[in-house]
């Protein structure tokens, strides 16, 4: 991706023109570009518009961000495409000023929204940093085993799971891998017991049923025997509340347990060990991307 960083420069700096009231903007476009030194000071947590430091103060990560807000504000090539990381954000980004563009007037709470969400773009380039342009480009599929091999990253993992459309065999592919690896997170082992009706499907369906589910039943059958087995699932760092589950899974487990029809029955033993503590660890991190279209790179 290109940045001009001149242009980038110039219009943060006539941005801090208007709010300082120096300067009045020539049409609504240009009145966009206020929100690029808005976001910064938010992200401070910041309340004094006085206080709102120059584009040669920001820090590497703030500059990258701001960036990428110039080029959805200005409609510089493709920022969806360009930035994947946080293209949910720059989506409604993109919607919100397409919006403000057409009114002379905002609505109330319409900038507040707009800021909110530089504020999220701002935070996102803070936690991963600003694109090394030496990194060598990968992409790859998501079920390439020897790249995942030699490129070891359990958070990585627990962000596929989340992502992953398990009708297309690539990702059956992934999740029958994953599970059987030894520093696959407790937490993503859960995440694909659960996504997969793993509760219901040890509980209540019969024997046909399990027999024409065949990727459903080999991936629940193999994390519940797992988790019983030796030392279970001990890579145990992430949460399942940042895929939007409950972390604490008990009172599932205790319904599967109270079930007439069990796991045991099923012929495997139910996840007591995978389900039993709560997952209070921290949220998956990765420098590389997962895209629905079922590959794999690093970068934004």
């Amino acid at each position: 991706m290109f940045v001009d960083r001149s242009a980038c420069g110039q219009a943060y700096a006539t941005a801090l023109l208007q709010l300082s009231g120096r300067k009045r903007a020539r049409n609504q476009s240009e009145k966009l570009f206020a929100f690029l030194p808005l976001a910064i000071l938010h992200s401070r947590r910041g309340k004094d518009l006085s206080a709102t430091p120059q584009y040669e103060d920001l820090t590497p990560e703030e500059q990258f961000a701001v960036h990428i807000l110039y080029d959805v504000i200005a409609e510089i090539d493709d920022p969806i495409a360009n930035y994947p990381r946080v293209m949910g954000e720059i989506a409604i980004l993109r919607n919100m000023i397409a919006g403000l563009i057409k009114v002379s007037t905002p609505r109330q709470g319409q900038t507040e929204d707009l800021i909110q969400m530089a504020v999220k773009i701002v935070m996102v380039a803070r936690e991963y940093g600003a694109p090394d342009p030496k990194l060598p480009k990968i992409q790859t599929v998501v079920d390439d085993i020897g790249w995942h091999e030699t490129h070891r990253d359990p958070d990585l993992w627990h962000i596929i799971v989340r992502e992953a459309n398990f009708d297309l065999k690539s990702c059956r592919n992934f999740a029958e891998w994953v599970i059987d690896e030894s520093d696959c997170d407790r937490a993503t082992a859960a995440f694909l017991f659960l996504t997969l009706d793993g509760p219901e499907f040890v509980t209540n369906m019969s024997e046909a049923a399990v027999r024409e589910a065949k990727f459903r039943n080999q991936v629940i059958t193999r994390i519940c025997l797992r988790s019983q087995s030796g030392d279970g699932f001990p890579n145990s760092q992430l949460t399942l509340s940042e895929h939007g589950l409950a972390d604490n899974q008990r009172d599932a487990l205790k319904r599967m347990l109270e079930a007439s029809m069990t796991a045991t029955a099923m012929g495997f033993p139910m996840p007591v060990k995978l389900l039993s503590t709560p997952f209070s660890g921290r949220r998956a991190k990765s420098h590389y991307i997962f895209h629905s279209e079922c590959y794999i790179e690093n970068g934004w």
